[in-house]
């Protein structure tokens, strides 16, 4: 096993298998690149600022809040208006790697931790992190029992009977634009097919999903994008701008800078570049 050490997470390359871990403060202002992967990653929001956007929703960072991003999850950290920072704790691993049978498929998206939760968690985070600065014998087996005990905790928290459900009409509005979002999609055809008002289903949605409707639906198209801009490098950016739903490419190109802060051709770029030095 061998720790590479950055500014937030911990990489323990365990065989074949990779686990990392994060305790600290973390500062962004610029959305992170969406990612999805077949590990479990739990983000534990200590305290501060920030949002996250994880399988289809927005999640504004709260004191005591755990996200689960369950294997391929599409999730990205958000930017915000001005810099900030967040107390937080990171675990992303392959479920394999702890030896339990863990039914993540049931498992919500998000926790809120009482306090005595919360106390755990960050007692838990607290001995990670002493195990990799003093790399003592075993540390290797300590690190992995630390990581079980955490997902027993998050396990019992999750079969706690719950906490409020989304709104089921909200729910139907994401999957219905999940399905529909390339198309000519617009809140007074969605209106149309539910038979409710525009305003209404607007507010429905951005109460439950923090976006507007209009919002949610570009999110969804430059998220598309930004997928097949990483998996399909020979595709022409305009065919990419009309497969995920934009009649005019210049709409695309702005709403795409927007949302993500750099150029489709410049992520593109990124991603390249990023894959060719492995």
């Amino acid at each position: 096993m061998q720790f590479f050490k950055g500014t937030f997470y911990e990489k323990i390359f365990t065989g074949k298998s990779q686990v990392q871990f994060g305790y600290g403060c973390y500062f962004f202002s610029k959305p992170y690149p969406l990612a999805f992967h077949k590990d479990l990653e739990l983000m534990y929001v200590r305290q501060g600022r920030g949002a996250y956007y994880l399988a289809g929703k927005i999640y504004p960072f709260q004191k005591r809040l755990l996200l689960i991003a369950k294997p391929n999850d599409i999730h990205a950290m958000m930017s915000v208006p001005r810099k900030e920072k967040a107390e937080c704790g990171c675990f992303i691993f392959p479920l394999g790697w702890l030896g339990m049978d863990l039914d993540v498929g049931s498992w919500p998206h998000q926790v809120l931790l009482s306090e005595e939760e919360a106390a755990r968690f960050d007692l838990i985070c607290g001995q990670i992190s002493d195990e990799v600065k003093k790399q003592g014998f075993g540390y290797e087996d300590m690190i992995r029992v630390k990581f079980q005990e955490i997902c027993c905790l998050v396990r019992s928290i999750v079969s706690q009977p719950n906490k409020k459900r989304a709104n089921p009409l909200a729910e139907r509005l994401r999957e219905y634009i999940s399905q529909h979002f390339t198309e000519k999609t617009s809140v007074l055809n969605i209106s149309k097919t539910f038979g409710y008002t525009g305003q209404y289903l607007d507010l429905v949605f951005k109460k439950s999903i923090g976006l507007s409707l209009k919002r949610y639906i570009l999110q969804r198209r430059v998220m598309e994008a930004r997928l097949l801009l990483e998996t399909k490098p020979e595709m022409k950016l305009i065919a990419i701008a009309a497969q995920v739903g934009f009649e005019d490419y210049r709409l695309f190109h702005r709403i795409f800078k927007i949302l993500t802060g750099v150029k489709p051709e410049s992520y593109r770029h990124v991603i390249q570049k990023a894959v060719s030095t492995g």
